[in-house]
């Protein structure tokens, strides 16, 4: 099961920092938890993770919208094709004049 190793609360969403940031802080805690559970136990490790950042006051439409967000990136995956788009290009060199 997947539970961070430092006790330190989140960053309250009452804080003064950017939508942003308080996204960004409840997209990766969500997505670790995806990634870092195995199988067995990946419910209770996301249930844990929703649990921290309700306390952390995080309304619930922005964990439903992160949340969907990961249903789409892990059902669509990592398309190869952009991997080899990528691979193929070469950087450009131009000499200096």
């Amino acid at each position: 099961m997947y539970e961070p190793r430092s006790g330190k609360t989140l960053l309250p969403f009452s804080s003064a920092h950017l939508k942003l940031v308080k996204r960004s802080i409840a997209n990766l805690c969500l997505a670790n938890t995806l990634k870092k559970s195995c199988p067995y136990t990946v419910h209770r490790s996301f249930a844990l993770q929703v649990e921290r950042l309700t306390k952390a006051e995080y309304p619930a439409h922005v964990l439903v919208s992160v949340a969907e967000k990961l249903v789409t990136v892990v059902q669509r995956g990592d398309k190869p094709e952009k991997r080899n788009r990528i691979e193929k290009s070469c950087p450009v060199v131009l000499p200096y004049v």
